[in-house]
């Protein structure tokens, strides 16, 4: 038998990429090894082709990407974490809600901004 969901969409305010810019800084000081994502958060936001369309927030530790503001958490959201046993940056798309994740990479660090601008170019952003 099929289990009918009803969807409730999960929303989180889009923040600037100076907020998001700022609060991983923080983190940093505070001795979380996210020196990584910096590059890229300056990259997105210096550009200016991406930063009007692509919209983020933050989860702890987790940098969400979207097209949509309000940015929607599970549904055409780009999640990108540092796997610290790895030492590796995850990256996870979801495209649709109740949706296992579409693609699932790892990138090092000193390819980050490369990965992602391919990453978006896959996801047609």
């Amino acid at each position: 038998m099929a289990v009918n969901h009803k969807y409730k969409q999960i929303d989180a305010k889009a923040m600037s990429w100076d907020e998001i810019e700022l609060f991983y800084n923080d983190l940093i000081s505070h001795g979380w090894p996210l020196q990584g994502i910096i590059p890229l958060i300056q990259y997105i936001k210096n550009s200016n082709n991406l930063s009007p369309k692509l919209f983020g927030c933050t989860s702890f530790d987790k940098l969400i990407i979207s097209i949509y503001n309000p940015v929607e958490l599970d549904r055409e959201a780009l999640h990108i974490h540092y796997d610290r046993e790895k030492k590796l940056w995850n990256f996870k798309y979801y495209p649709y809600p109740y949706n296992d994740v579409e693609h699932e990479r790892n990138y090092s660090e000193e390819f980050l901004v490369e990965r992602f601008r391919n990453y978006i170019d896959m996801l047609k952003w």
